[in-house]
C-alpha cells in the first residue's frame, strides 16, 4: 500500500473494530454445569429470622453445590467443585479438609492423605482446625489399615481445643 490516505483509512477501520470489541461483552453461553449466580439462588421465604442473611458469594455457592454433591454420594462432582473453590481460597485448611472426606469417601486414599496434609500445614495458626485436619487424617489411616497411627492421632487430638 503506497497510498498513505488509504493507510491511514484502514488503520482507523482496524482500529475502530478492536474498540468496538472491547467494548462490548461476550455472548452468553448456556452451559448445563454452571453454576447459578447470585440473582438467579433460589431465594430463601424464611422471613421470621432476625439474623442478617450472608450474601452469597462465588465460594459459598461452590460449597452448597458441593454439600449437595456429597448429598447425593457423587463425590466426583463434590470434588470439582471443592477443586473450584480452592482456586478461589488456596490457603483455607477448611477446603482442603473437605476434599480430603471427599477423597476418603471416593477411597483415593493417597490424594486424601495428601491434602488432609496440606490442611494441617494451613491450619497452623488456627488451632481448632488443625485438630479436624489431624483427625482427618486418623480417618485416612483407619481407612488404610494403619489402626495404630490413627488411634494415636485420635487421643492426642480428639478432645483438644486450646
Amino acid at each position: 500500500m503506497k497510498n498513505p490516505v488509504l493507510r491511514k483509512a484502514l488503520y482507523l477501520v482496524l482500529l475502530s473494530l478492536i474498540w468496538a470489541g472491547c467494548a462490548s461483552s461476550p455472548p452468553r453461553q448456556n452451559d448445563p454445569d454452571e453454576l447459578p449466580t447470585a440473582s438467579q439462588a433460589p431465594e430463601q421465604t424464611d422471613s421470621s429470622s432476625t439474623e442478617p442473611k450472608e450474601p452469597i458469594t462465588a465460594e459459598s455457592s461452590l460449597l452448597l453445590n458441593a454439600d449437595d454433591s456429597t448429598k447425593l454420594e457423587d463425590y466426583s462432582k463434590a470434588i470439582v467443585l471443592l477443586e473450584r473453590a480452592i482456586r478461589l481460597s488456596p490457603r483455607d485448611p477448611n477446603l482442603w479438609i473437605r476434599l480430603s472426606e471427599s477423597y476418603l469417601k471416593k477411597e483415593e486414599f493417597e490424594l486424601a492423605e495428601q491434602y488432609a496434609r496440606k490442611a494441617i500445614v494451613l491450619s497452623r495458626q488456627n488451632k481448632e482446625t488443625q485438630r479436624r485436619a489431624w483427625l482427618q487424617l486418623a480417618n485416612v489411616f483407619e481407612k488404610t489399615g494403619n489402626t495404630k497411627e490413627a488411634e494415636q492421632l485420635r487421643k492426642t487430638y480428639r478432645y483438644r481445643t486450646s
